[in-house]
C-alpha cells in the first residue's frame, strides 16, 4: 500500500510540473541556474532552455523578451514569450531568482533552444543576455 501511494504521489507532482506554459518553463530553468550558480565558486553560468510546444508552448517560432526589474521593483519586468500565430505567455517568477539590470530579447525558429547568461553581481544573480 506505502509503494501505491508514493507512486500517486509522485506521479501527481510529475504532472503538476508539467502544468505549465513557455514563459513560466524558462523561468523555472533561470530559477535552477541562479541557484547552481549561487552555490558555486563560478562567476557566471549559462543556462539553456529546451522549448517544449506542450503545453501551452509555441508550435512555430517564437519571440522572447525578458523586461529589465527586480523582486520588489514597480517597474518589474516579466518573461514574455510571443508564439508565432498564436499565443502570449508571461511570467514574473523568475525575479525571485535574479535581476534583470536592461531589457534582452531574442526571435527563434520552432524548437530552437534559448542561452541565459547568468553574472554574480555583489549579492545578486544577474540575468544579462539572451541568445
Amino acid at each position: 500500500m506505502r509503494a501505491r501511494v508514493r507512486a500517486l504521489v509522485a506521479g501527481g507532482a510529475l504532472a503538476l510540473a508539467g502544468c505549465t506554459d513557455a514563459a513560466t518553463r524558462i523561468a523555472y530553468d533561470i530559477e535552477a541556474g541562479a541557484k547552481a550558480l549561487g552555490s558555486s565558486t563560478d562567476s557566471a553560468a549559462t543556462v539553456r532552455h529546451e522549448p517544449s510546444r506542450w503545453p501551452d508552448g509555441c508550435g512555430d517560432g517564437y519571440a522572447l523578451e525578458i523586461g529589465r526589474g527586480a523582486s520588489g521593483d514597480p517597474g518589474k519586468g516579466s518573461i514574455t514569450v510571443k508564439c508565432a500565430g498564436r499565443g502570449i505567455f508571461y511570467t514574473t517568477y523568475h525575479l525571485n531568482f535574479v535581476v534583470v539590470p536592461a531589457t534582452v530579447s531574442v526571435r527563434k525558429a520552432a524548437g530552437e533552444p534559448v542561452l541565459l547568461q547568468l553574472e554574480k553581481r555583489g549579492g545578486d544573480i544577474a540575468l544579462t543576455e539572451i541568445r
